[in-house]
C-alpha cells in the first residue's frame, strides 16, 4: 500500500514539475507525462509480482505444513497400532497360560479323584 502511494505521489510530482518547468514545447511535455506513465506501470506491475511471490510462498508454506501435520499424525496412528497389537499379542498369551493352567489344575483334581476312590 505504501508502494502505490509513493507511486502516485511520484505521478503528480512529475506533472507539478513538467507543468513548471519553463518549457514551450508540447511534445516534451508530453513526453514527460508519457515516461511517468511507463515507471508508473513498470512498479505497479513490480509490485503485483511481489505480491504474487509472497502468496505463492505463502501457499507453498502452507501446503508443507499440512503435508508434515499429515505425516506426523500417520506416524503417530501407525505407533498407536503397534502398541495396540502388541498389547493383544499380550493378552492373548496371558489367556493361553490361564487356560493352561487350568487345564493342569482340572487334569489334577481328577487324578486326585481317581487315586482316591472316586470320591
Amino acid at each position: 500500500m505504501n508502494k502505490i502511494l509513493w507511486i502516485l505521489s511520484f505521478v503528480v510530482l512529475t506533472f507539478f514539475v513538467a507543468g513548471c518547468a519553463d518549457q514551450d514545447s508540447a511534445e516534451s511535455v508530453g513526453e514527460t507525462i508519457d515516461r511517468s506513465i511507463e515507471e508508473t506501470k513498470e512498479a505497479l506491475s513490480d509490485a503485483a509480482d511481489e505480491v504474487g511471490s509472497a502468496f505463492d510462498d505463502a501457499t507453498e508454506e502452507a501446503g508443507d505444513a499440512m503435508d508434515n501435520a499429515s505425516d506426523e499424525a500417520s506416524e503417530a496412528m501407525d505407533s498407536a497400532m503397534e502398541e495396540a497389537d502388541q498389547t493383544m499379542e499380550e493378552m492373548g498369551d496371558a489367556f493361553e497360560d490361564a487356560g493352561d493352567e487350568i487345564e493342569d489344575s482340572a487334569d489334577s483334581v481328577e487324578e486326585e479323584t481317581e487315586s482316591s476312590g472316586g470320591y
